[in-house]
């Protein structure tokens, strides 16, 4: 488990995320929750971490994501980072006051559980994958933009809720009992789901 960083240290990011460049991670929540934060904290940044072929015209979720950004009065807040290693994706983390994930559908969620081994507190939409975490996240209803930028505040300006959650992260990694073939399942099922879905289409 990775150490967490000291509260005294600087960190690079007010918040990160890590993950799949499309619609069904919640990026154009992301954008809209980002908006939010850099009105009350104009200097807030925020790390999104992608791959370059993720930005191209055929990948529109990417790319419209992008061009969303660039033509915001938040594309000074907002550093996309492209192919990085898993060592920088890591590091990324560390740096970062928090970890957002406005993820619409997960099987248990991985990019979470990473978040966490980084000691950074986590916001997310509360998704039935994310009971594993009881207590150890933050999560807001499904879609509500509002309430999540608030949350993603609470963190970056209370220094002492920030601790206890990084404290509630690290407590819930070290009782979690992972089945493997049980997420495996989970995973399988969440696959089926989304090709199911985009038949329906």
């Amino acid at each position: 488990m990775a150490a967490p960083r000291s509260q005294e240290s600087k960190t690079r990011f007010s918040g990160s995320f890590v993950g799949r460049l499309s619609i069904e991670k919640g990026t154009a929540d992301l954008v809209r929750i980002w908006h939010r934060v850099a009105a009350v904290i104009p200097d807030a940044t925020l790390a999104i971490v992608g791959h370059t072929e993720e930005w191209l015209p055929s990948r529109s979720s990417a790319y419209d994501l992008k061009k969303t950004i660039l033509s915001s009065t938040i594309r000074r807040n907002v550093a996309i980072l492209l192919n990085v290693d898993d060592l920088s994706k890591f590091n990324i983390l560390r740096d970062s006051r928090c970890f957002l994930f406005p993820s619409y559908e997960e099987g248990w969620g991985i990019a979470v559980t990473e978040a966490l081994a980084c000691g950074v507190p986590v916001v997310a939409y509360d998704l039935p994958a994310y009971g594993l975490f009881k207590h150890g996240i933050t999560t807001v209803p499904l879609g509500n933009t509002e309430r999540f930028s608030l949350e993603v505040l609470k963190l970056l300006q209370d220094s002492d809720l920030h601790k206890r959650m990084v404290a509630r992260g690290f407590d819930v990694l070290n009782h979690l009992e992972l089945d493997w073939k049980a997420i495996a399942e989970q995973e399988w099922l969440s696959i089926g789901e989304l090709v199911q879905n985009g038949a329906r289409q």
